[in-house]
């Protein structure tokens, strides 16, 4: 690897400020690349660039002497967003992968880590999904937010075979923690419930979507930026990684240890008739262990620093 900077792409987001203060708290000079409308976090310890990341030329320019690229830029949300925004989540994901891959080529980076996520899995999974385990196709009429996660995963494979830029590719688990955005049109399942739960008046009743069977596994976003800087740094080129814990819970498990911590008072009800996705996803991430990541944030922990953090911010997030 070479010695120059990493530029993080999408460095204002959740996920990107948490791994552009892991890398920087480790020494690395760290080029953030954010655009026009981002807020930056205050003493942010990076090289701040602003411009649109899907702007292959303006990309290629701002990377400079960047040796590594960890792109996180991307259209993201719950289910609500996912569902109602198809073709658009679809489209921008795409620009900006192929700019972020393009401009990385051109500017002769080593590697690229591309964030990906879980969601490219074909349903139903009934035990631990592995990194071999089959992704979404037409037929699985995947959500245009899926279907751009796993298009993004093929062009790389393509522009590692043809020598253009290696890359290494992280497939997210369901990522909480404090920073997040509680927006209800785009928040995931453990923000829009904590949110719903401690603003719930004291007595009253939540409903969760679904009947509460769901299983899925959860990881706070410290170990997310742990796992990039291992596979940016170790992983195979070419080679996807889970980045999860692999500890499944169901979402009435979920639903009630947020109720517990956040608001003992507040009912939970379920709703059958809203949708919850599949039935069970919980990745493997022991390819990821084997680099030496071990998860150090608890659920139960990691839940109630969230709280915490949204009790003491949810007016700027409302």
């Amino acid at each position: 690897m070479g010695n120059g900077s990493i530029a993080v792409v999408g460095a204002a987001g959740f996920v990107g400020r948490n791994v552009v203060r892991s890398l920087a708290g480790r020494g690395d000079a760290v080029v953030a690349i954010v655009r026009p409308e981002d807020a930056i976090p205050e003493n942010f310890p990076a090289e701040v660039r602003v411009l649109d990341a899907g702007d292959e030329d303006a990309l290629t320019a701002a990377l400079g002497d960047a040796s590594r690229v960890v792109h996180l830029a991307a259209r993201s949300g719950g289910i609500q967003l996912q569902e109602a925004a198809h073709r658009d989540l679809y489209e921008d994901n795409r620009r900006l992968t192929d700019a972020v891959l393009g401009a990385s080529a051109a500017a002769e980076v080593d590697r690229v880590f591309l964030a990906s996520s879980a969601v490219v899995y074909r349903s139903p999974a009934p035990d631990l999904i592995a990194e071999t385990d089959p992704i979404v196709g037409p037929a699985d009429e995947p959500t245009g937010y899926a279907w751009s996660k796993a298009a993004d995963e093929v062009v790389a494979g393509w522009s590692n075979r043809a020598g253009l830029v290696e890359s290494v590719v992280g497939r997210f688990g369901n990522i909480y923690g404090e920073e997040a955005s509680f927006d209800p049109t785009r928040s995931t399942v453990v923000h829009g419930l904590i949110a719903r739960i401690v603003d719930a008046p004291d007595g009253g009743t939540v409903t969760v979507w679904g009947d509460g069977t769901a299983v899925r596994s959860f990881i706070h976003v410290a170990d997310v930026a742990a796992a990039i800087q291992l596979i940016l740094d170790d992983g195979a080129g070419g080679t996807a990684y889970n980045v999860d814990t692999s500890e499944a819970v169901t979402i009435r498990d979920l639903a009630t240890l947020i109720r517990d911590l956040a608001a003992p008072t507040v009912s939970l009800e379920f709703d059958p008739s809203k949708p919850t996705g599949p039935a069970r996803r919980v990745p493997d991430n022991a390819r990821l262990r084997s680099l030496g990541f071990v998860p150090s944030v608890g659920l139960a922990d990691g839940l109630s620093a969230t709280i915490d953090w949204y009790r003491t911010h949810h007016a700027d997030n409302a």
